[in-house]
């Protein structure tokens, strides 16, 4: 895990084999989500994130920035799936 990974992707993963750290984990992570997440669905063909913990809706990435917005409307039209 690495600072880059942290900002450029959404999917990571760790394995633990501590049984009481899991436990623990496992019993805070639905309050943690609960604070700090978004629910993503589709709606109207459309996608949209709702806040879990205000309930708060938005028709854009929330927290994106004008950049990363930007960035990623570009990856949109630019031939380069094959790439990733």
């Amino acid at each position: 895990m690495d600072p880059r990974s942290g900002n450029l992707n959404t999917e990571m993963g760790i394995l633990f084999e501590q049984n009481e750290y899991v436990g623990k984990t496992l019993e805070q992570l639905p309050i943690y989500l609960a604070q700090n997440a978004y629910k993503l669905e589709l709606q109207n063909g459309k996608l949209q994130w709702t806040d879990l913990a205000s309930g708060k809706s938005f028709s854009s990435e929330p927290e994106a920035s004008l950049s990363q917005r930007l960035g990623a409307w570009l990856s949109r039209i630019l031939p380069v799936e094959k790439l990733l």
